[in-house]
């Protein structure tokens, strides 16, 4: 039991009485039991697709018929028959999850608890007590965030989104025809534990909206970015603070390094990010950084597919928009289609409906996009302020990034703490997450300022949890293998990057090596992977540091 909140939410999985169902969730979330069948089950499989295949393809084409593929058909058949019979099977433990006793087991658990993914470690899993799972949820939706609908079932709430999707020749399919609901996983690394609510929205009646809207915030973001990259050449700063990994890190730590020129460094977090947001605020900057961006496009429109979006040039509007499947936005469309999302971000919890009043769903397609835009807005008006006013501590921004809600500041000499509340609105509250004035974690590393050199070394946060946790493929599961090994090259390209100490980056190697024969892994394997990244990254590795390899382990 937590003594912070009088209920049972643990990840110490000790709580589970059946052995055999204990040890199989202690393999993580991702495991998959195998369950071996027979060769014929497989071909008549193979025969199923096949014939399905053919059927879509005939329906698409009428004048293709299915007899037309029967030649076709009987190779693959013949091929497939062929590697049936020179199969070798793995050997896999025996399915535990169909015992009689495990199935028990389960059904008694579920009566008292409820498992869920754990924050940070969604291999891990969490085990809650029911009437508390409850309770948070019912807390959550009684909240300021939320408000509920009364008077509209399910059913008519959906067909309020059809009929407005419309609008924008936005269909909604027959397995859509639903609202998401609402969970929330566990934060077992704060003390006491707390909550991160997530709207499942897989599969719901504005699902097609938001993902189409996802595209045209990334295509707007990455024509503000290619805008700012532009300007920034000239004036040595940085307008787009926005990142999508820690290499622009990386790269601007060994620029850095190599004038020995270290002198600051800061780190911040956004609390409650997505839940904080006003609608009415948002609106305001989705306006203005959509206008930005089409402002920069001139003459240009956007085009939406099933898969991204374009900027395209159109003389006819209205007639395309009728005779096309894409969408062509312009910039009143998307401002509309945006509104429209936030005004109906209903979820279902039971038979009660609630709608989202503040904030953006965690969950959701463009939820991401949306809290990026959000910030980029107020961040690119301050540094052109600057920039316009001659003020020259816009030079300072120069190594500023921001990855969604975690912020990083580099050699700006502690300005960006001066001003930061001067730059964002007084709705969203900024911490300091530094460790010391010299140390921080940021991302995947830990970044110390030493004789005026960034050093840093890979960090993983879920190293400092107070419980084990889970992560990476055990061979046991039902996972090719080749696969699985590959993802251990994968890590090492990721150490490799993320660390410029020779002897932090050969511990990581051995931890890793370590981690996966734990999980099954064949030692001297994972060692022609260690001896394959070092045949394919020589150069790149005595570049960096200084050194030819030698870890043995």
């Amino acid at each position: 039991m937590d003594p912070a909140i009088g209920h049972i939410v643990t990840g110490d999985l000790s709580i589970i009485p059946n052995r055999a169902l204990r040890n199989t969730i202690c393999k993580g979330v991702n495991y998959r039991e195998c369950y071996l069948g027979k060769t014929s089950d497989v071909l008549n499989s193979v025969l199923l697709d096949l014939d399905t295949h053919i059927d879509k393809v005939c329906s698409r084409n009428k004048k293709l018929k299915p007899e037309q593929f029967l030649d076709w058909k009987a190779d693959i058949v013949s091929q497939v028959k062929g590697v049936l019979s020179k199969l070798k099977v793995k050997k896999f433990p025996k399915p535990v999850l169909t015992k009689p006793s495990v199935k028990e087991c389960i059904e008694q658990l579920h009566e008292k608890f409820v498992f869920v993914p754990t924050d940070k470690a969604q291999n891990n899993v969490s085990i809650v007590c029911k009437k508390y799972y409850l309770d948070v949820l019912q807390s959550e939706l009684g909240s300021a965030t939320y408000t509920q609908v009364h008077g509209m079932s399910e059913d008519d709430v959906v067909k309020q989104h059809i009929d407005g999707l419309t609008n924008f020749n936005i269909t909604v399919n027959d397995d859509q025809h639903k609202l998401p609901y609402i969970y929330w996983t566990a934060k077992q690394h704060k003390n006491p534990t707390s909550s991160r609510f997530i709207v499942s929205g897989k599969s719901c009646s504005l699902k097609t909206l938001s993902k189409k809207l996802s595209f045209v915030f990334k295509l707007v973001l990455k024509t503000m970015r290619q805008h700012c990259k532009f300007k920034a050449n000239f004036l040595k700063t940085s307008m787009y603070w926005i990142i999508d990994n820690s290499k622009p890190i990386h790269d601007s730590l060994d620029l850095v390094n190599n004038s020995g020129k270290a002198k600051s460094i800061s780190s911040y977090d956004f609390s409650q990010l997505y839940t904080n947001i006003p609608h009415d605020l948002l609106m305001k900057e989705v306006e203005f950084v959509v206008n930005e961006a089409f402002s920069i496009k001139s003459a240009e429109i956007i085009r939406v597919n099933d898969k991204a979006a374009y900027w395209t040039k159109i003389v006819d509007l209205q007639s395309v928009r009728h005779s096309s499947k894409n969408l062509y936005l312009d910039p009143n469309d998307i401002i509309s289609m945006t509104k429209f999302l936030l005004d109906n971000l209903h979820i279902k919890h039971f038979d009660n409906i609630f709608r989202q009043i503040i904030g953006v769903p965690m969950g959701s397609d463009c939820g991401p996009d949306l809290a990026n835009l959000f910030l980029f807005a107020y961040e690119y008006r301050y540094v052109m302020s600057l920039i316009a006013d001659s003020n020259s501590n816009y030079k300072r921004f120069l190594y500023v990034f921001r990855y969604i809600d975690d912020l990083l500041a580099l050699n700006d000499k502690g300005l960006f703490d001066q001003v930061y509340k001067v730059i964002y609105p007084d709705v969203l509250t900024l911490n300091y997450t530094n460790n010391s004035s010299t140390n921080c974690n940021y991302l995947d590393m830990n970044i110390t300022i030493k004789d005026n050199k960034f050093e840093y070394k890979l960090y993983d946060k879920r190293n400092d949890f107070s419980f084990k946790v889970i992560s990476l493929p055990n061979l046991k599961s039902n996972i090719p293998v080749k696969a699985a090994y590959s993802v251990v090259y994968s890590q090492i390209i990721r150490y490799f990057k993320a660390t410029n100490n020779v002897t932090e980056f050969y511990n990581s190697l051995s931890a890793i090596k370590n981690k996966m024969i734990h999980q099954n892994f064949r030692g001297n394997v994972i060692d022609k992977q260690i001896n394959k990244f070092f045949r394919r990254n020589m150069y790149d590795f005595i570049c960096k540091f200084w050194c030819t390899p030698s870890f043995h382990n």
